[in-house]
C-alpha cells in the first residue's frame, strides 16, 4: 500500500515505466493508468501462464500503452532456464548456473527494449525477479545513465540473491557506481 500511495502521488501522465518481473500486472495495470495515453509501460514476464494472465489483464483494462514482453530481463540477450515453483507463481525465477529448469525462455535487456521502442526517457523501473535483480540492472546501465531522475524500486531477498552469487552489498555498490 505504501508503494502504491507513493506512485499515485509521484507518477505523472506521460511517464514511462519498466515493470521487470511483471507477474499478473499488480504494477503494470496501475502504472499504465497513471501514465495515460502519452506514457508507456514495458512489462517483462517470462513465465508462459503468468504472461497469458497479464495479457488478459491488459486487454480487459484496455491498456493500449503497454508493451508486453514474454521475456526475462538480464545483462544480455539470449536464452535461459526458468524454474517454475508449483503453487506459487510469485517464486518463478531464472535457473542459476547448473540448476534444474522447467522451461527455456528468452532474455532481453531493459536497454535493448527502451531503444527498440524509441523511448526518449524512462522515469521508473520496478524489478522483482527473485534474486536476479542485479543481473537485470546490468542490462539497464544505458537507461540508468541517460535518465538522471529515474526512480528504481527493487526487491532484494538475500537468500534469493545468493543463488546468483551476489549480496545486498553488491547491489549497493552497483547503484553507487551509477550515481545513486
Amino acid at each position: 500500500p505504501n508503494v502504491m500511495r507513493f506512485l499515485r502521488r509521484w507518477f505523472r501522465p506521460g511517464f514511462v515505466a519498466c515493470d521487470v518481473g511483471a507477474n499478473i500486472g499488480t504494477y503494470t495495470v496501475p502504472l499504465a493508468r497513471l501514465a495515460g495515453p502519452g506514457g508507456h509501460v514495458i512489462a517483462f514476464e517470462p513465465n508462459r501462464s503468468t504472461c497469458a494472465c497479464l495479457r488478459q489483464n491488459i486487454r480487459q483494462n484496455r491498456l493500449a500503452n503497454v508493451t508486453l514482453l514474454r521475456a526475462a530481463a538480464g545483462p544480455e540477450a539470449g536464452m535461459a532456464g526458468l524454474v517454475v515453483t508449483d503453487g506459487n507463481f510469485g517464486e518463478v525465477h531464472l535457473a542459476p548456473p547448473g540448476g534444474a529448469e522447467s522451461a527455456r525462455v528468452a532474455v532481453t535487456t531493459v536497454d535493448a527494449e527502451v531503444a527498440r521502442l524509441g523511448l526518449a526517457r524512462v522515469d521508473y523501473i520496478k524489478i522483482d525477479v527473485e534474486g536476479f535483480e542485479l543481473a537485470a540492472l546490468r542490462g539497464a546501465t544505458r537507461t540508468l545513465a541517460a535518465n538522471a531522475r529515474l526512480v528504481v524500486q527493487t526487491e532484494i531477498v538475500p537468500a534469493h540473491a545468493a543463488r546468483y552469487g551476489f549480496g545486498v552489498e553488491d547491489l549497493v555498490a552497483f547503484f553507487a557506481a551509477h550515481g545513486y
